[in-house]
């Protein structure tokens, strides 16, 4: 790899090898899991949510943090500080099925399955699908 050049506030140009860094590549991931990079997601609870039936303190109208678990009273609130968006469609299997995990995550311009909206729930249910559907 070819050196690279830093810069300065005044200018100065410093020369550094970025091969030097390539030794270290991967080192501190050894103790990382799927856990470790689940996409955290906040829902507020309703009062059907399954999870009120299997956490001790989560309560109707709560935020739910799904990867840390934690249930946020509703009365306190919670200050979300957005530092990046990005926008995706995500397809789900049927609620209860399958490992919770998204089937597929599409970008804007990538071709998705044909869905229609079922009136009862708003969702986008994929088309001849076996109740996929996409958010």
């Amino acid at each position: 790899m070819a050196n690279a050049v830093a810069k300065t506030k005044k200018g100065d140009v410093a020369a550094f090898d970025a091969s030097m860094f390539e030794q270290d590549a991967g080192q501190g991931n050894q103790n990382i899991s799927s856990d470790d990079l689940a996409l955290p997601f906040l829902k507020l609870l309703s009062g059907l949510d399954p999870v009120l039936d299997t956490h001790e303190t989560a309560r109707k109208g709560d935020i739910y943090n799904t990867v840390s678990g934690e249930a946020i009273s509703g009365k306190d609130g919670l200050s979300v500080i957005p530092c990046a968006y990005q926008r995706v469609f995500i397809q789900w299997l049927p609620r209860g099925s399958g490992s919770g995990a998204p089937i597929k995550i599409y970008t804007p311009n990538e071709a998705r399955p044909k869905t229609e909206r079922n009136s009862d729930d708003n969702k986008e249910y994929v088309v001849g699908g076996d109740g996929d559907y996409i958010e």
